[in-house]
């Protein structure tokens, strides 16, 4: 039976970014995982809302929107790292995620771009590509892009590497190898994942929900075939 691996910066990154694909995986009959590296606990723009029991709260989340998709929750790896310090804990989780594609052993992994302006997700894909560089298997790997460079960005954060990645990511992009999933007999299913993480969905914008749930296709970037 065939496995994938699909890494969530945060509680309800499996459902925005790859929730079609995921249902669609396990319809096919593939054993799906899903690591969740951060807690979550800044995940409101109320910082009353912020903290601890926020982070309890995303994990009860996260496990019933897996139910939705299909996948059981002991399979399901919470990491718990500080929601937005991921990038000072590289070091630390690249042997955690060894471990786990080691158990697994996965034909499919996916994880975030390098080109994610979003530091934590930024940092899952870094992590996940140092993972499986130093393990030295093959796999199918395909990255995705929830938070990509633009002007408009570099201008609202003044962060020098999110310029650097949107001048990387501008030369690059043309030329990446890009597959496209048709997910459109899931969108309900993606739709309902989400509506799980209510902690989350309660402040989803309109635009936000047409681009990624009000659409029949996922495209994630191919790294390795």
């Amino acid at each position: 039976m065939p496995t994938l691996l699909y890494i969530a910066p945060h509680p309800d990154d499996e459902c925005d970014n790859g929730g079609g694909l995921l249902a669609m995986r396990v319809s096919e009959g593939y054993n799906v995982y899903v690591v969740y590296m951060t807690d979550g606990r800044l995940g409101s723009p109320k910082p009353e809302e912020r903290g601890e029991e926020l982070a309890r709260r995303r994990i009860m989340e996260a496990e019933e929107a897996l139910k939705v998709l299909g996948i059981p929750t002991n399979h399901a790896f919470f990491l718990n790292y500080p929601d937005g310090e991921l990038s000072s804990h590289i070091d630390e989780a690249v042997p955690r995620i060894i471990n786990i594609i080691s158990r697994i052993k996965p034909d499919e992994v996916v994880h975030p771009s390098v080109f994610e302006v979003h530091m934590d997700h930024w940092a899952a894909g870094v992590i996940t590509i140092r993972a499986l560089k130093e393990l030295g298997i093959k796999v199918k790997e395909y990255s995705y892009l929830n938070y990509e460079p633009n002007l408009e960005r570099f201008r609202r954060n003044r962060r020098l590497d999110v310029l650097l990645k949107l001048i990387l990511y501008r030369l690059v992009k043309d030329r990446s190898r890009v597959i496209t999933f048709n997910i459109s007999q899931y969108r309900q299913v993606k739709h309902e994942c989400m509506r799980k993480h209510e902690s989350q969905y309660r402040y989803l914008s309109k635009e936000y929900i047409d681009k990624y749930f009000n659409t029949d296709y996922e495209s994630y970037f191919i790294e390795s075939e």
